[in-house]
């Protein structure tokens, strides 16, 4: 961008985004590059750029931008729920004779630079890898990204429109946890959090059965009596002691 007399005021479409003035009674030619961040949909976007001077006189400059991935298919194209040591298979097409990886964006590592695990062409244009859930590891809409290097070295990437949630099974909730319903909470969390306690106390009132994991591995009832796994309910909702949730099933 560029003005004699020091003035620039940049509009997209119908909004103004950069202003520029001269500081100065003196005003010399100006000449500025500024960094915009555009939102892309798939396929072809357009933008209209409108730059007055400070006599009001516009330049205008449309610019188009394509941005249609060479990535296709990409799987999982639903939401998917994994216990611990299940898989599922991740996989793309695009041009043949590319690179391929793919990434689980887990919350601790969002930003890092990693390719992430290699995939492998199983056929010309077909991109293929598995992903295990690890021991340990309980998450919920975990994304995944697929990446692929094309002979021209360009990167490519996009995202899964499935996501992963990771469960854990329900004999291995924490010790001391507490059991209301489809809920469960840490015992720390239960008496700080006055919304978990009013569930508490509602739904002993209305003469329902509270349960508890000790710190022996055992689950036991209000009275203090071992209960079967088969009596806890087929899916709960687990707040740890800063309420994250995570999901736990048998």
């Amino acid at each position: 961008m560029f003005d004699n007399l020091g003035y620039l005021r940049l509009f997209l479409g119908d909004s103004q985004i950069y202003l520029y003035e001269e500081p100065l009674l003196e005003v010399d030619p100006t000449e500025k590059v500024i960094n915009l961040t555009l939102d892309l949909i798939d396929g072809e976007n357009v933008f209209e750029f409108t730059l007055y001077d400070l006599a009001d006189h516009a330049t205008r400059k449309e610019i188009t931008i394509d941005s249609t991935s060479i990535i296709s298919n990409v799987q999982p194209a639903e939401d998917v729920i994994l216990e611990t040591g299940e898989s599922i298979e991740i996989s793309f097409n695009a041009p043949t004779g590319g690179t391929a990886s793919y990434k689980i964006m887990l919350p601790f590592e969002l930003g890092t630079n990693s390719e992430g695990i290699p995939m492998e062409e199983i056929t010309p244009g077909t991109y293929v890898s598995s992903f295990t859930a690890p021991a340990g590891l309980i998450a919920s809409d975990l994304q995944v990204e697929v990446v692929y290097m094309g002979l021209d070295g360009k990167r490519n990437a996009k995202i899964a429109s499935g996501k992963i949630t990771i469960v854990g099974k329900i004999e291995n909730l924490p010790e001391n946890t507490i059991i209301v319903g489809e809920e469960a909470y840490n015992i720390d969390y239960l008496n700080n959090n006055p919304k978990a306690q009013l569930k508490f106390i509602e739904w002993m009132n209305t003469g329902n059965e509270v349960y508890k994991k000790t710190n022996s591995n055992i689950f036991i009832d209000s009275e203090g009596n071992p209960i079967d796994i088969e009596s806890l309910p087929k899916s709960i909702i687990y707040f740890d002691k800063d309420g994250d949730q995570y999901n736990f099933g048998k």
